[in-house]
């Protein structure tokens, strides 16, 4: 199983890299480079998935959407592994 999110990262008008998952709306962040772009959405993808479990909500599936601007980006396993252990 891919668990791998597609997101789009894109410059925006004040130079900063903006980053959208395409399967997590709420799921946003962003960077002053493309490394601390990437680094962030996959923390914030971990910190967004972990308050769905929290939550009880639904984790979609990762979609396999492609274009110039989609990287596949993984949670963190440690920190999904730390909140499905405290849910039971």
């Amino acid at each position: 199983m891919k668990s791998a999110y597609p997101a789009r990262i894109e410059k925006d008008e004040s130079d900063m890299f903006f980053v959208q998952f395409l399967d997590i709306n709420e799921a946003v962040t962003e960077g002053e480079t493309l490394g601390e772009a990437l680094f962030n959405a996959r923390e914030v993808l971990t910190l967004t998935i972990e308050s769905r479990i929290e939550e009880g909500m639904e984790i979609p599936f990762p979609s396999q959407q492609v274009a110039d601007t989609i990287y596949f980006i993984s949670p963190s396993s440690k920190g999904l592994e730390n909140s499905i252990i405290h849910q039971y």
